[in-house]
């Protein structure tokens, strides 16, 4: 959104959030703030598991910070505009989604 006073990139009309479900990450936004940052694998490509993964998976990835490896499904992704709920990628919290609509 123009409002948002951030450049993140993309088309400037929309804005992802996330809320993830990991005890590090959680610990690092509530020490220093919410966090401007993309996923961790190339766009349409499968979720790194591992940090060591994602460090020979990715170039020019300056820092990599390990919590352990992923468990579970990769996260729900879908669009909310004009009061409608679109799936972009299915996920753990879908079933609980779908209830939305």
């Amino acid at each position: 959104p123009p409002d948002l006073g951030a450049d993140l990139g993309g088309d400037g009309r929309t804005v992802g959030v996330r809320c993830p479900d990991h005890a590090l990450i959680r610990a690092l936004a509530a020490a220093t703030g919410p966090l401007a940052v993309t996923s961790a694998n190339r766009h349409g490509g499968a979720p790194f598991a591992s940090a060591s993964a994602l460090a020979e998976g990715l170039d020019g990835v300056a820092l990599v910070l390990d919590g352990g490896p992923c468990a579970g499904e990769p996260s729900t992704v879908v669009a909310v505009e004009g009061g409608e709920v679109r799936l972009l990628r299915p996920g753990a919290l879908w079933p609980r989604v779908q209830d939305l609509e």
